[in-house]
């Protein structure tokens, strides 16, 4: 699972706050697939569900992901 790459390598209250997100119900449904088997409806679920937190998590997790080039391209592109 991508978030477990995240989370590894981080320490101390910046672990503590990834794993919390991981525990997230709005991502419930998003976190358990491999990344490429996300879809647009999922990531729109998981915004709608969350809170401004979950968003937060979320787009710092998505840009992660882009870095990692596990994406191909954003799935959310960043505000012009």
């Amino acid at each position: 699972m991508a978030l477990d790459a995240l989370v590894q390598p981080k320490q101390g209250s910046t672990r503590e706050r990834w794993v919390r997100a991981g525990r997230d119900q709005a991502l419930r449904d998003l976190l358990p697939k491999f990344i490429m088997e996300s879809r647009a409806e999922d990531l729109l679920a998981a915004i709608r569900r969350g809170k401004v937190s979950t968003n937060i998590q979320l787009r710092k997790f998505h840009n992660y992901c882009v870095a990692m080039t596990w994406l191909a391209w954003p799935l959310v592109p960043k505000p012009q």
